[in-house]
């Protein structure tokens, strides 16, 4: 996936709203290889912000959308829909 970090975000948040209905194993490990991607090549700037490379320089979307990504791979898998 090489897509902006905000761009994931949707993507991701769909993909675990999907993990409450299919319980694909797949989807955490998935996502979780893009932001340890991110994350190893980004520049960490003194000031604690992000220098996504393919995103140019560091903006506050780019940055709320690495935290809510790592935020819904912490949380607990969905409960399923009934």
């Amino acid at each position: 996936m090489n897509e902006p970090a905000e761009f994931v975000d949707i993507y991701a948040t769909d993909l675990i709203s999907l993990e409450a209905v299919d319980r694909d194993p797949a989807i955490r490990p998935y996502l979780q290889a893009y932001v340890d991607g991110m994350w190893a090549r980004a520049d960490h700037r003194a000031d604690g912000l992000l220098e996504l490379h393919h995103s140019g320089p560091a903006q506050l979307d780019r940055q709320a959308a690495m935290v809510n990504i790592d935020a819904l791979l912490t949380s607990s898998p969905p409960l399923p829909c009934q």
